[in-house]
Parts: C-alpha cells; structure tokens; sequence
C-alpha cells in the first residue's frame, strides 16, 4: 500500500476546504520533484480536472517519471451512442496529447453508469480497441457505490478501480467488498480519505451536522491513542490491507510532507477501531451531495 499523488487542484480551485485556490505552476513542480523523492509512483488525474492534464504535460520528466492514470470524459446521462463513444475515445488521445505521453499506464471510465447504462458494452470494446492498440495499460472505472463496483466487476474485466473510502465513510469495508475486489485482482485506489479535508478539521461545517457523531468518535479514538487526525484517517485506511494506492490531493509540497510523515506515523496505529465512526448510510457522507444539502441548510 502506498500513496499517490491526486492532481485535481493543479487544474481547479478544488476542495471545500481549500482556501488556496489552484496550485500555480511552480509549485506543481516542486509537489512533483518531493512527491518522487518521498516514494509516490502514481498520478492520478482526469480530463474532466480542469487544466491539470495539460499542467503535467507542461511538466514534462518531473510527471512523465510517475505511473499516470487518468479519466474519460463523462457522458452526464446522455446516451451511449456511436457519436457519444467517438467523443469519449477522442478524449482518450487528447488526454494522451495533452500529458505529453505514449501509453496511459490506467485509463478509469469517470462514471460507472457511462459502463452500466445503455450502450455500455459498445463503449468497453471501443475501449479495450485502445488497449488493444497499445495506448492504455490498465483499463478501470471509478466508482461511487458498492453497488457500482459489484455490477461493474459483474459486466467486465475490470483492471483498476477507484473508490470512495474513508473514516466516516466505511461502506467498502464493511461490505467485505474491498475483499473480493482484491481477490478478483483488481487493483485498488481509494479518493476521499480525508473528505476533501473535512476530518482534518476541528468541526464540522454546519450542513454536515448529520456526520456529527462519527465525527466526534474518531477525534476521540484520535484523541485517545494520542494521534492526530491526519494520522488517523490514514491508519483506518492501512488497516484495511487490500488498498494499493491511497490518493491524496495536496495544494503545496509542504502539504505533501506532512500528509507523508503522518503516514509513516499511521503505521503505529493499527491497532485502534474506527468502527464506531462510520456514518455510511448517511446521504451527507458524498461529497456530490453537499451541494444540495448546503442549499437546504440555508
């Protein structure tokens, strides 16, 4: 298990708790040149992440030494015709183009229900035509649910997948389904670990107040084996074992080496339970929801 490097603020202002805005550009590369010296050998990106493909193509070695996986452009609902498949697969070589690179090390599909709705299948051979063709190493999906994963395993051969998992949000584990990603031979990354850096706060925002008690359950497992939170919300992610690669997002290089110490902390807190703290069967446990909720709350 290791960390990667997640990119969605090279390319927006991304994070509800990012007061820093993008990452400029010189700053990038110095994330990039600490995050090799640290160990970190995955990027992760997508196209539909602003301008942050073209700020790592622009990057040159410093991105091109890391094992890059990016995203297609999602469809949003829209029907998977031949036209909507041409558009995806355009995405894929504009992706290539615009990282500077050959071959994708992974390819995800950005949303499971462009794989799962109608015309699925015809976008997963266009697809494995690309790999076929020798521009994709990995072929995946990220997904939101337990029940996307289930049913996007059930359907294809799926490489890699990214998921949702952390302290509060603990549905993959508790499922067991981490476990049978992994027996399948799939390779795992998890998002979310910190909540866009929710569980690194000192309190919740007022519409998450829902969260409120798991939240205040793992500050006190925090609190009880001395520990921060960052600490923390990485060692219930090394407990699980099975995770290949847990991505994080950072918005400068000093972020990154405290993100990276803490995780070689974490290593000592396996032993403490964080099942108390899971709050997966609430709607404000999804980031896509906060929106809604943040309108309700008002």
């Amino acid at each position: 298990m290791k960390l990667a490097l997640g990119t969605v603020q090279f390319g927006l202002p991304y994070g509800i708790t990012n007061t820093a805005g993008q990452v400029a550009a010189d700053e990038v590369t110095r994330i990039l040149r600490r995050a090799r010296e640290l160990g970190l050998e995955v990027l992760d990106t997508a196209a539909a992440y602003g301008e942050s493909e073209r700020v790592l193509g622009r990057c040159g070695p410093d991105a091109h030494a890391f094992r890059i996986y990016t995203k297609t452009l999602p469809v949003g609902g829209a029907v998977m015709d031949a036209d909507a498949i041409r558009r995806v697969v355009q995405g894929v070589r504009d992706s290539l183009r615009n990282l500077g690179v050959e071959c994708l090390d992974g390819l995800l599909v950005h949303h499971a229900g462009d794989l799962l709705g109608a015309g699925g299948q015809d976008l997963h051979a266009a697809l494995l035509e690309l790999k076929a063709e020798g521009v994709i190493e990995r072929l995946g999906v990220s997904v939101y649910s337990v029940d996307e994963a289930r049913e996007a395993t059930k359907r294809y051969h799926v490489d890699a997948m990214q998921l949702p998992l952390n302290v509060l949000d603990q549905s993959f584990a508790s499922s067991g389904e981490l476990a049978r990603l992994k027996q399948a031979g799939v390779e795992i990354h998890t998002r979310s670990a910190f909540l866009q850096g929710v569980l690194l706060a000192e309190q919740l925002p007022p519409f998450l107040h829902t969260l409120a008690p798991g939240f205040a359950r793992f500050k006190a497992v925090c609190a009880q084996a001395g520990m921060s939170q960052l600490e923390g919300s990485l060692a219930f992610l090394r407990q699980q074992g099975v995770i290949d690669h847990v991505v994080v997002g950072v918005v400068d290089a000093e972020q990154l080496e405290q993100i990276a110490t803490a995780w070689h902390r974490s290593a000592a807190h396996l032993g403490f339970d964080f099942t108390a703290c899971n709050m997966e069967s609430l709607p404000a446990i999804t980031p896509s929801k906060w929106p809604a909720l943040q309108k309700e709350f008002q």
